[in-house]
């Protein structure tokens, strides 16, 4: 990273492995950069108030957090060959742990770093050699479980986050967009929400990063620890 610019702007996962984050988090580190890693889901408005909500307390405590997304890979980028994408080549970084690891990175801004890790792969498309269905389940040091979902099958797309607290359960539609609780509306959103992300994410590389949700070096090199600690417990189906 020498020579580079003070503000570096690099698309998610932070690299390939853990080790290589750690790499990449000491480089920017001793050249005094900043770093903002592709997690554009933290600029969603919504998401961020079912953030504050949890993390507040104002339905009482979370218990469980449950995260899902979903869309059938040949609907993504219409007109090519999904099977030989960057999406569904492993070797190209492909597969849902990395291509939807927005998830698993939104889950961990939420409730931290969890004590254990454990998932299930599935592969189900006939084409595109990168898992395309996994199932991780997370438990954190203050007792919250939270169940990610991830897949490339789903003729329905989809992409919710739920949240249990004690006293209300908080659902959170990014698609629509809305925030309700207890099934009554809370809060809409946009009907373009997700193009609004990444503008935002461009002002924060150009701005300061002052108040800024971004994701650093240091949440990327979390999520990249999920991802190995479920790769390490791969189950084929």
């Amino acid at each position: 990273l020498a020579g580079c610019a003070e503000m570096l702007l690099i698309e998610k996962p932070l690299a390939s492995t853990t080790a290589a984050g750690r790499e990449i988090q000491a480089a920017v580190a001793s050249g005094n950069a900043r770093a903002i890693v592709g997690y554009n889901l933290r600029y969603f408005p919504l998401l961020a108030m079912f953030r504050n909500l949890l993390l507040e307390q104002r339905y009482g405590r979370l218990c469980r957090l449950e995260c899902h997304v979903g869309q059938h890979l040949s609907t993504w980028r219409p007109g090519t060959d999904a099977g030989q994408s960057v999406s569904g080549r492993r070797d190209l970084g492909g597969g849902v742990l990395r291509e939807l690891s927005h998830e698993i990175d939104y889950c961990l801004w939420i409730c931290g770093e969890p004590s254990s890790v454990t998932g299930r792969e599935s592969k189900y498309l006939s084409f595109g050699d990168g898992e395309d269905c996994v199932d991780l389940w997370l438990e954190f040091p203050d007792g919250v479980h939270a169940a990610i979902h991830l897949d490339m099958i789903d003729h329905c797309k989809r992409r919710t986050a739920r949240a249990i607290c004690d006293q209300a359960t908080l659902e959170l539609d990014f698609l629509l967009p809305s925030l309700s609780v207890n099934g009554k509306l809370l809060e809409t959103g946009e009907s373009s929400p997700l193009a609004g992300t990444y503008i935002d994410e461009l002002r924060d590389v150009l701005g300061d990063g002052a108040n800024s949700p971004a994701a650093s070096c240091e949440d990327g090199v979390a999520v990249l620890d999920v991802i190995e600690q479920a790769e390490n417990l791969r189950t084929l189906v």
